[in-house]
Order: C-alpha cells, then structure tokens, then sequence
C-alpha cells in the first residue's frame, strides 16, 4: 500500500467518524424537536385548561354581582371576592404556562434549525467518503483534496449546528 492509498484510507476512516457523530447529533435533534412540540402541546392546553376554569369563574363573580344589587349578603359578597381571587390567580398561572410553551416553542424551532445542519453535514460527509473511495482507485495526487474540502466543511456545519 503506498503512502497516498494509506492517507485516502485514513481519511474515509476519519470521514466515516464523523458522519457517525453527525449522524447523533441529528438524531438527537429530532427527538428534541419531537419532545419539545409535545411539551408546547401540553402546555398550550394546560393554558387553555386554565382559561376555561377563570372564565368560569368571572361568570360566577358576575352571576353573584348581579344578586348582590338585589340585596347586601355578607355570604353572597363573601364568596363573589374569592371567586375573584381564584379567576385573578389562574389569569396570574395561564401567563406563566403561556411563557412556558412559547419557550418549548422556541426550543422546538432552534432543534430545527439546527438539526438542517446536521443533515447537510451528514450529506457532506457520505460524499466525501464516495469521493476519497473514488480517489484510491484513480491515479492523481488532488483526488484527494475534493473529500478533504467536503469533510471539513461537512464537519464545520456539525460543529455550528451543535454550538
């Protein structure tokens, strides 16, 4: 095996390597994209859970309003403030779980940004490997280079998609 033969056979092994971690690291940003929109999924209908039950009840706080005009009840008044209370509470909690999906949102949407440069470093990389097994079976010394300039900008997305 002469010098050049053992530097392509170096270089698919190196190549392949990477492909391998590219490979991991797109897997890893799939399933973050899949547990992230779930998560934004639970927390926009634990929202909504939330919504529903301070709407339900501000119609309470009204419906004890409107008797209260009829007639001044200690219990009717009573039981209106904390009706109020409970619906002030859950607009307080639905604002928190509201922030709280947009952030799984927004995790979402970064997994998938990055997970598009994984897949082109992964594409990269397999042609990088077709090009260098190419190079050992063709005389000339710049068959080489082809792979090399592939696999390194294949290995630059890898490494800013995982950044």
């Amino acid at each position: 095996m002469t010098r050049r033969e053992q530097i392509l056979a170096v270089s698919i092994a190196l190549f392949a390597a990477a492909l391998a971690v590219a490979s991991i690291l797109s897997g890893d940003a799939s399933k973050r994209m899949t547990r992230e929109a779930v998560s934004a999924a639970n927390a926009y209908a634990h929202f909504q859970a939330k919504v529903m039950r301070r709407t339900l009840y501000l119609l309470s706080v009204d419906g004890l309003t409107m008797t209260l005009a009829a007639g001044d009840d200690f219990l009717i008044r009573t039981r209106r403030d904390g009706y109020a209370r409970e619906a002030d509470r859950y607009a307080a909690e639905g604002r928190v779980i509201l922030a709280a999906a947009r952030a799984h949102e927004d995790a979402r949407d970064d997994a998938i940004r990055r997970d598009g440069y994984f897949d082109l470093a992964q594409a990269l990389l397999a042609v990088a490997i077709a090009l260098a097994t190419a190079a050992l079976a063709l005389p000339g010394r710049w068959l080489f280079v082809p792979p090399w300039v592939l696999a390194l900008t294949g290995s630059a997305l890898m490494i800013f998609g995982a950044a």
